[in-house]
């Protein structure tokens, strides 16, 4: 007779997808895509310059192209242009935009069988539906939307799983954390490898609990029938109102109720607030700890040793199950604490509920690039880790295996005919992110993880992991699409290379076309800007746009049409970790869920898995 185990772990392997079904869409996502990786790594500045309207697309998609009604025309970066056509032949690299389109839509993740429906996750992993107050006020919409989602989502997971400690990286801003200890009793390590975020988000965390406060008291007086409190001295203005009512009874020969019946009356209003608080377990301020810490993970980081260092407080040790070989790096730079309710210590206390073997959740929203992949690798590295929600982003920021990228160069100089050609170098040696793999050269691969991958050595490279992150919901959702600031820098890169010689696409203006009322304009801000000898007159900046008004409309096409590839390289990227993880001994299951709205938020999609307890 079947054991009660080996049922629960037939359930769990047939919900989630077989490593051979990961292979398999892999290599369909792959064959797909390899004929169109020049295409994906095209750089826009250069469509005039290098001709991509000819150079990439076939003259029968150029002829379609040209005649998408412009009501029609963000409809190409979702590929749902076309949708009503039920038969359409097999697309080739000479096909038409409407074959091309189907093809696209049959490469989504809704249309490769690979996504996991999130309530079939919380039905096997996770506990019964928890309550939630909208945190609204405290961040912006689009992050409230991400937060409430993901939070009750670990908090569930947590539950299920028994666990009281949860490890944000890369936890940013803080919001995700405190929600997980403000709203759900859990005590969360914050860690982010940015000393300044680590500060601001405990500093924030002390705001965000006083506001939390009271949103919990408007949802108490919602469930009660009591109308919303308003105003920070809603206190005076009450008992005013009382006084007042009270003076008024007693004109009227209503107060009646001596002194006596007045301190009991107020006594049994006290029992009564006293017990509903009691009773409204999801309200009522028992909250976790947050402790936010400055560090720089490895995939090799011992998290278990990480939390007891950091709840150094006895009352929040945990015992390692780690040998003591394994020790945490020196590289600490700063810990800060909060406690979500400090006015009473005694929620916090852990360790009284905590078993021999704890186990512990690494959560990560919209980790930035490497350490999405670095994440999934201390779920497989840490023993004491048994559960895994990650929402990666900034795909560009991975460091791929088998693509040596360049990156731009700080100080842009004129080159020379041998340096204009299609050659990734933007972003040499830059500063903007400390998990950027020129920061960091010692981290390790984030692209590909999975076994298969790396057998085919698959590069994907820097521009097409850059356009994985278009948000091609919203464009579509936005019903209007416009391209002047890629057109302008385009067309500048022509003015450039005609007036000064060759020059590299290495350069770059920001965002000045946002500042700018025409193009002349933004030629002399551009100029002041690279501080480049440029001498040219508004008469010639406006036969350049006459002679090129073409290419406007050629660009604004072309862009949105390059844009359709970006779910499939995304899905590719979150494919691999799915196989990746699916590959591991240790790894029960492993799921692909979306979780967000993609136009609210376009990195809408978590890799959810599961270790053996």
């Amino acid at each position: 007779m079947q054991s009660f185990d080996n049922f629960i772990q037939n359930r769990l392997s047939m919900m989630a997808p077989s490593t051979d079904q990961i292979q398999k869409v892999l290599k369909q996502l792959t064959n797909f895509l390899e004929p169109l990786l020049s295409f994906a790594n095209c750089h826009m500045v250069n469509f005039i310059t290098h001709d991509h309207w000819n150079t990439f697309l076939n003259d029968q998609i150029k002829k379609d192209l040209e005649k998408v009604p412009i009501e029609q025309l963000s409809q190409i970066p979702t590929a749902t242009l076309g949708l009503e056509n039920e038969e359409l032949d097999e697309w080739c690299l000479q096909g038409n935009l409407i074959s091309f389109m189907a093809a696209v839509r049959k490469h989504h993740l809704t249309a490769i069988n690979i996504l996991t429906p999130l309530e079939e996750v919380l039905e096997d992993h996770g506990a019964q539906d928890i309550s939630t107050i909208k945190m609204k006020g405290i961040m912006s919409e689009k992050k409230m939307h991400e937060v409430d989602i993901m939070s009750n989502i670990v908090a569930r997971i947590a539950k299920g799983k028994n666990s009281t400690y949860i490890v944000d990286a890369g936890s940013g801003k803080g919001y995700l954390s405190s929600s997980l200890a403000l709203q759900y009793n859990l005590n969360v390590l914050a860690i982010d490898s940015s000393c300044s975020n680590t500060s601001s988000a405990i500093q924030r965390n002390t705001r965000v609990q006083k506001y939390w406060e009271s949103l919990q008291r408007s949802e108490m007086d919602k469930s009660d029938g009591k109308p919303a409190r308003r105003g920070k001295n809603w206190k005076k203005k009450q008992a005013k109102m009382f006084q007042d009512d009270q003076i008024k009874k007693s004109e009227q020969g209503y107060d009646n109720q001596s002194d006596e019946n007045k301190i009991q009356a107020e006594k049994n209003e006290s029992l009564k607030l006293t017990v509903r608080k009691t009773n409204k377990v999801d309200t009522a301020p028992t909250n976790g700890k947050l402790i936010g810490i400055t560090q720089f993970l490895l995939q090799d980081t011992n998290l278990l040793d990480l939390v007891n260092q950091s709840f150094n407080n006895t009352k929040y040790q945990l015992e390692s199950i780690k040998s003591s070989e394994n020790k945490v790096p020196n590289n600490i730079c700063e810990q800060r604490s909060s406690d979500s309710n400090h006015k009473n210590a005694s929620h916090t206390t852990l360790s009284g509920d905590l078993e021999d073997k704890p186990t512990l959740g690494i959560v990560g929203l919209h980790t930035c690039g490497n350490l999405a992949s670095i994440s999934l690798e201390l779920l497989v590295s840490n023993p004491c880790v048994h559960f895994l929600c990650n929402v990666g982003c900034c795909y560009h920021l991975l460091k791929e295996e088998f693509c040596n990228d360049t990156y731009t160069k700080s100080t842009p100089k004129l080159s020379t005919d041998e340096d204009i050609c299609p050659k990734d170098d933007r972003y040499e040696n830059c500063s903007f992110d400390p998990l950027h793999p020129k920061e960091n050269p010692n981290t390790c691969v984030g692209f590909p993880q999975s076994s298969y991958l790396k057998k085919r050595k698959f590069r994907l490279g820097r521009n097409a992991r850059m356009l994985a992150a278009q948000a091609t919901d919203r464009l579509e959702a936005q019903r209007t699409v416009n391209n002047t600031s890629l057109y302008w820098r385009a067309l500048l890169q022509t003015l450039l290379l005609k007036k000064l010689g060759a020059v590299s696409d290495t350069y770059q203006v920001g965002r000045i076309a946002a500042k700018s009322s025409n193009f002349y304009e933004y030629v002399r801000k551009s100029a002041k800007k690279l501080d480049l000898p440029l001498e040219v007159t508004e008469s010639e900046i406006n036969s350049y746009l006459e002679d090129y008004s073409l290419d406007e409309k050629r660009l604004q096409r072309f862009f949105l049409l390059r844009s359709s590839l970006a779910p499939i390289i995304e899905g590719l990227i979150l494919v691999d970790r799915l196989a990746y993880l699916s590959e591991q001994k240790t790894v029960t299951s492993a799921h692909l869920v979306q979780l967000f709205d993609p136009v609210a938020s376009p990195r809408c999609h978590a890799v959810i898995a599961f270790k053996t307890p």
